[in-house]
């Protein structure tokens, strides 16, 4: 008699208009505590949750405005909601690397993060993925 144990995998979340309202209102109130909803709050989380593969495609879609913008939410959003945490696999990487790519990251925006997260991937990422 063998026994076989099935492991759990839940299906990638899909990024879609509500994560994208989501991330422009937070990114309106310009607000370090990062003030939102319980509904903002489940979007963010599912936002923070999703593939990088499904990041990169929607970062490599947005202007270089709205991706400052939204990096900035991002990093609030690992540091200030539990759920959100991401360390070296965090999509403000792929923003930030993305920004500079396009030579659209603003000098200000490092010590920003810092200022505000104790994720210290950020915002260039780990070393070994990057060599």
């Amino acid at each position: 008699m063998t026994s076989e144990v099935a492991t759990w995998q839940p299906a990638p979340q899909q990024l879609g208009a509500a994560h994208v309202q989501v991330l422009d209102r937070a990114a309106e109130a310009q607000d370090d505590a990062l003030d939102v909803t319980e509904e903002d709050t489940t979007l963010l989380r599912e936002l923070m949750a999703a593939n990088l593969d499904q990041w990169q495609a929607w970062i490599d879609a947005t202007a270089s405005p709205t991706l400052a913008r939204w990096l900035r939410v991002v990093v609030l959003a690992e540091a200030r909601l539990p759920g959100c945490e991401r360390g070296a696999k965090s999509p403000a990487i792929l923003m930030a690397r993305t920004l500079r790519a396009r030579n659209a990251y603003p000098k200000e925006l490092t010590p920003w993060i810092r200022s505000v997260s104790d994720n210290r991937f950020l915002p260039y990422g780990s070393l070994l993925d990057r060599l």
